[in-house]
């Protein structure tokens, strides 16, 4: 687990180890952020 932690992916640790409780939420903030970042990719000049 620590290893997990300090590579930052805590998140999807739990995401797997929950997916029913956890998977809904990641999957929507993960796919908007990414949307915001591609979003802010294509913006620039």
């Amino acid at each position: 687990m620590r290893v997990v932690c300090v590579a930052g992916l805590e998140w999807l640790f739990r995401a797997l180890q929950e997916p029913r409780r956890l998977g809904g939420r990641y999957l929507r903030t993960n796919v908007a952020f990414v949307g915001l970042v591609l979003h802010d990719l294509v913006r620039r000049p």
